[in-house]
């Protein structure tokens, strides 16, 4: 290479090739983290919730047939087992209960089912008004009773020949009228259905 004069100036080792020192008052900021990143909610509530709604749920009750007692029922229930050892009382109770059972206890035991208890105390509040009715009120309320309900008379006969076999009053035929003409022309001087109230539990 020819030696030229210029060329003293561009000599290789005089080029400063070091890098420069950092600067000692330049402050070095940490590496930020975005909000985003750090915010992780974990679904505490939701958890929460689930198990509180689990918590109150309560079991269900099984509803018995059997009423509560207290010492007074307990005291009547003796005394319906004297009852029911009569014929004609346990015949009615049959009757009512729709069952050929004659044993006291049985007969017990299905009065004091829901359906039985509530047939007999609303066929007692029946029979209650025809106690001591004359003849002529006495068609009357017969007459308005079996048009409200067709089937009383079919459970007025029943009882009344348990009650009272020997007087022979027959059986219901669907004919109001014609029922209620039965019944006044048995029913004398009156008939005593104060068993069925005694039925009631």
């Amino acid at each position: 290479m020819p030696d030229f004069p210029w060329n003293n100036n561009f000599d290789n080792n005089t080029v400063d090739r070091t890098e420069p020192a950092p600067d000692a008052n330049r402050s070095v900021e940490p590496e930020t983290v975005p909000a985003a990143a750090n915010d992780v909610t974990e679904p505490v509530a939701e958890e929460n919730t689930k198990a509180a709604k689990t918590a109150r749920r309560k079991p269900s009750r099984k509803t018995s047939d059997f009423p509560h007692l207290d010492a007074s029922a307990y005291e009547k229930i003796k005394e319906m087992l004297d009852m029911l050892s009569d014929s004609r009382t346990a015949s009615v109770a049959k009757t009512l209960c729709e069952t050929n059972k004659s044993d006291a206890a049985t007969l017990l035991a299905l009065l004091t089912e829901t359906k039985n208890r509530k047939k007999i105390e609303k066929f007692a509040k029946f029979t209650n008004e025809l106690d001591n009715a004359q003849p002529s009120d006495l068609k009357m309320r017969l007459a308005f009773a079996f048009m409200e309900d067709k089937s009383l008379s079919k459970t007025l006969f029943a009882v009344l020949n348990a009650a009272e076999p020997e007087r022979g009053f027959g059986r219901a035929t669907g004919d109001a009228m014609k029922d209620v003409t039965a019944i006044a022309e048995h029913w004398g001087d009156g008939v005593d259905l104060g068993i069925v109230e005694k039925l009631k539990i």
